[in-house]
């Protein structure tokens, strides 16, 4: 009976619980990964920082891809990342694209392009310690698509 009540209490408490969001402070670029078929690997290094006090650890979520209003497919965070409290910090986030098909034959025309519009919506599932909780993303930015050369280094 004590082990459902602690369980209860800290059910509550977790729909409670708020997080502040991570601050984005910068990038320090990417490594490509595998270049294979319709995936593509690759780990961004984003700098940021966490105003809270406590670390947070978001975990391996899906994301879909939108390039120019044309679904491209879904983002995979591969495994979980943590940033820790009060810290500013680079972290090592592993993506994985499954591209739809055809979606090469849509990126050419966008490479000779200033800028495209990339599109990032779906659900973040984050958290600390045993608390967690979705998150709803859509991140919309223009970007140059020459800065997505996999033979040129950032």
């Amino acid at each position: 009976m004590t082990k459902l009540i602690i369980l209860f209490t800290l059910l509550i408490f977790s729909s409670c619980i708020s997080f502040k969001e991570l601050e984005f402070k910068g990038m320090n670029g990417y490594e490509m990964g595998k270049l294979s078929g319709s995936e593509v690997s690759f780990t961004l290094k984003p700098i940021v920082y966490n105003p809270n006090i406590y670390a947070l650890k978001v975990k391996k979520s899906v994301l879909d891809l939108e390039v120019e209003g044309k679904n491209f497919g879904k983002i995979y965070l591969e495994k979980k990342i943590s940033a820790k409290g009060r810290k500013m910090a680079e972290l090592q986030v592993p993506l994985r694209i499954e591209l739809e098909s055809g979606a090469m034959l849509k990126a050419m025309p966008l490479m000779l392009k200033d800028s495209v519009r990339v599109v990032l919506k779906g659900d973040l599932k984050g958290g600390m310690l045993v608390f967690s909780k979705k998150f709803p993303v859509e991140f919309d930015k223009k970007i140059s698509p020459k800065m997505l050369n996999p033979f040129k280094k950032p």
